[in-house]
């Protein structure tokens, strides 16, 4: 190979990692309401007798409704807190969301963006990204899997739904495969999110205003409602939320 041919090669190599780079979202800073596994800003409710488990995060809401109901027999473990009055650390962690919200409502550049319609995300793998999810009737995760792949422990994925509601049908699932991690995993929902009975989530979802999680959701993340709304609350089903720290590699 000679000079010319091997200098347009590497400016070549160099570029393309260039634009590789750039396209690679950051991780959004949560602030403090990262100490949080579940957190709204009018109130949280769990629905049944037998309780929801909630590990590795705290649990509270306010300032506008402090009210936590459903605890016991819902459960948070330690060195997870209940919050059950007003405080200033949930009114300290909404102030935060708030500006968390903005920021990943406002990433990029967009990777991918997924038209209105219903069932967007079934059954599909996708790598590290910005994604922009438009609306659906019944739920853009009705059927089957979503998949999040990659080999790279710092891989941050954000999905925008902008002025419209996150909706998971029934036994549907998100699931991460080799080295993806739900503490890099944003869900920004521009008003409400209902996750359907027996499904998984992964990631933190940032809510404008409030979430209803059916019964016996799993999910490996945060609820973090009440973003903007100030009616933004939290109803819970007899589910396991479990917030789990980056592993050693990835971004803090």
């Amino acid at each position: 190979m000679n000079l010319n041919k091997l200098g347009a090669y590497f400016l070549g190599s160099m570029l393309a990692l260039f634009l590789m780079v750039a396209n690679v979202a950051a991780q959004p800073a949560l602030g403090t309401a990262a100490n949080f596994a579940v957190l709204a800003n009018s109130g949280i409710t769990n629905t049944v007798v037998a309780g929801t488990v909630v590990t590795g995060g705290n649990v509270g809401s306010g300032p506008t409704t402090p009210a936590v109901s459903g605890f016991p027999p819902g459960i948070v473990t330690p060195p997870g807190i209940l919050y059950l009055a007003a405080n200033a650390a949930t009114a300290l962690a909404n102030s935060d969301l708030g500006t968390a919200y903005g920021n990943v409502a406002a990433a990029g550049p967009i990777t991918q963006t997924f038209p209105n319609g219903d069932g967007q995300l079934n059954n599909l793998t996708l790598g590290p990204g910005v994604y922009r999810v438009g609306s659906a009737t019944t739920a853009q995760l009705t059927a089957g899997t979503l998949t999040l792949d990659s080999s790279d422990p710092t891989a941050v994925w954000i999905f925008q739904i902008p002025g419209t509601t996150l909706k998971t049908a029934a036994a549907t699932h998100i699931v991460l495969l080799h080295q993806a991690q739900a503490c890099n995993v944003f869900w920004q929902v521009g008003t409400s999110a209902t996750l359907g009975a027996s499904s998984t989530f992964a990631g933190s979802m940032l809510a404008d205003t409030s979430m209803t999680v059916g019964n016996s959701v799993a999910v490996n993340g945060r609820l973090l409602a009440g973003a903007v709304t100030a009616t933004g609350a939290i109803t819970l089903d007899q589910d396991q939320i479990t917030t789990t720290p980056c592993l050693p590699g990835s971004i803090k």
